[in-house]
């Protein structure tokens, strides 16, 4: 347990700004979990959203105890708001917590105009494995609360739903850990891998957006949105400049089809089934069990190639189809699926689980210890289902709970001061 008050005590160590190959060396030398946005190589997209961000290193004789990426909020036109998000925190140095924040504060108050500090740790306060397994709480959560409580942090109201400044409080995630593609695949439930299948017999590929085409991203979110009854405004939209900005640690993907290409796969399939069937034995008792899953197959693949046809008929037989789109962050340890968004004409084709397919084996292929699916609402109240919980819960992977964000105010500004002073005397006054 961190004896906070001897923390207290301790002098304030020294805040200094890092260069960002010095800032991701001490990340990537202790070995420590972080997400894409607190890397140093995002940084030309932090700025592309108009953010003005430090790497920050906390310095005792030369070593560099604890480093985060601070960011300055843009919201307010005299007066900033400072925040870290998903902090990362090497759990077996939490005495330096206090020390850290001490140094924050005292770095933000020298610029005067930062009034307020936010911090989310990347910290998990505990894991809804799956349904039977019960709840595995993190012992560091409460210790973690109560550095925070001591130095005057408080939690804010509300959630990530309702105001994204906030650290979503559960992310569905899974573990890739110690597993082959094929593990992982294997992994997944039946009907994600029935999806999966029927996807790529649709010859849908896998993209990368070109900014000129950010409208078409917008475009499938702010639909999505409307179709689910999500406040527009907590989209996170993009732009040419913005999809510009974004380097191998931010990627807008497409999910596309085009009717032509679909329908020379769709009869390569249908030749292929055929062939199969002509070459089994009619006559043993297997091989008529086999022509008659043949023939379903078969009946299933003209389906697909009448639903092909109808989307030529639509959009144009070369005409490539975007189907739906998603972002992709990554940091050594996670491939993250900030947001997707199909196109309703589309979903039956099922191009979510298409994407995912791919992505998961990429994840694998890169070394990502985690396949992270992102926010999802409260496991125990699976009705509110902003997060598509229920959808995610196919891949088979679990709920992380994390300690959430701690906020604090530095200083008031003036005007508050003056508006609090009249109050004061408005209140002696009073006979």
């Amino acid at each position: 347990m961190v004896n906070v008050f001897m923390a207290e005590r301790m002098p304030i160590l020294e805040i200094k700004t890092l260069k960002p190959e010095a800032y991701a060396s001490y990340l990537n030398q202790h070995q420590l979990r972080y997400f894409y946005n607190q890397s140093a190589d995002v940084l030309a997209f932090d700025r592309a959203q108009g953010l003005n961000v430090e790497l920050l290193g906390l310095f005792e004789a030369g070593e560099v105890l604890a480093a985060c990426k601070l960011t300055y909020l843009p919201e307010l036109r005299f007066y900033r708001r400072a925040q870290v998000n998903w902090l990362p925190l090497d759990p077996g140095r939490l005495d330096i917590l206090p020390q850290l924040l001490a140094a924050l504060e005292a770095h933000l108050l020298k610029q005067k105009n930062v009034l307020h500090l936010s911090l989310s740790p990347l910290l998990i306060r505990g894991i809804y494995k799956d349904e039977g397994e019960g709840y595995q709480a993190c012992p560091l959560a409460d210790q973690v609360d109560q550095i925070f409580q001591d130095a005057g942090y408080t939690k804010p109201a509300g959630d990530f739903y309702s105001d994204t400044r906030l650290q979503p409080r559960y992310l569905f995630v899974k573990d890739l850990r110690g597993q082959s593609e094929e593990e992982v695949i294997a992994s997944l439930d039946s009907k994600v891998r029935n999806h999966i299948r029927v996807a790529d017999r649709y010859g849908m590929t896998l993209r990368k957006l070109k900014p000129e085409e950010a409208p078409v991203f917008n475009q499938a979110l702010t639909a999505m949105a409307d179709n689910y009854g999500f406040p527009r405004n907590r989209l996170s939209l993009t732009s040419p400049a913005l999809m510009q900005a974004a380097s191998k640690t931010v990627s807008y993907l497409a999910i596309c089809l085009t009717p032509q290409d679909s329908l020379q796969l769709n009869s390569q399939i249908e030749a292929d089934l055929k062939a199969e069937q002509a070459a089994t034995d009619a006559n043993s008792r297997r091989g008529k069990t086999k022509i008659r899953e043949l023939d379903q197959q078969i009946t299933a693949n003209l389906k697909r190639r009448d639903r092909i046809e109808e989307l030529a008929a639509q959009h144009g037989k070369d005409q490539e189809l975007i189907l739906g789109v998603s972002q992709f962050a990554f940091s050594p340890s996670d491939y993250i699926c900030l947001q997707t968004a199909i196109f309703s004409e589309f979903v039956d084709l099922s191009p979510a689980y298409y994407m995912h397919g791919i992505m998961l084996k990429e994840a694998v292929a890169q070394g990502a210890d985690y396949y992270n699916l992102f926010a999802v609402s409260d496991p125990l109240e699976p009705e509110d289902d902003l997060g598509v919980l229920n959808f995610k819960k196919q891949f088979n992977g679990q709920v992380e709970e994390y300690v959430g964000t701690y906020s604090k105010d530095l200083a008031k500004p003036a005007g508050a001061q003056l508006l609090q002073c009249a109050k004061d005397l408005k209140h002696k006054l009073k006979p």
